[in-house]
């Protein structure tokens, strides 16, 4: 290679070596920026699953505590009813099934006494 040609490729050499570093750079920014949304992107997903798994949790508890508070209101409701009816003397389904047997057994009774 002669002299003048030497120097003329080192001449295009640092004339393009400024545009060739700013393409390299942009190559490494996107780079850079494709690895930092990965890991992003990664975390974002583990605290998304660690919120699922609370929520779940969370919903569960709620659920659970609900349908005990409900259990204790209808009993409660229940024995106020049941307090209620005594004070004021109303025969319970208990009373009533006791008399109507009373009355079935008394009903044969004057059906046989009948008959004889």
């Amino acid at each position: 290679m002669s002299a003048d040609a030497n120097q003329d490729f080192q001449d295009q050499n640092t004339c393009c070596q400024p545009g060739r570093k700013i393409v390299l750079a942009g190559f490494g920014a996107w780079s850079l920026a494709q690895e930092k949304a990965e890991q992003i992107f990664n975390r974002l997903v583990e605290r998304g699953e660690i919120a699922e798994k609370n929520g779940r949790t969370r919903l569960h508890a709620l659920m659970e505590n609900s349908r005990k508070q409900s259990e204790s209101t209808v009993e409660d409701l229940s024995n106020y009813a049941q307090s209620a009816m005594e004070r004021m003397n109303i025969p319970t389904r208990a009373d009533m099934d006791a008399l109507n047997k009373q009355v079935s057994s008394l009903s044969e009774k004057i059906d046989t006494l009948k008959e004889s």
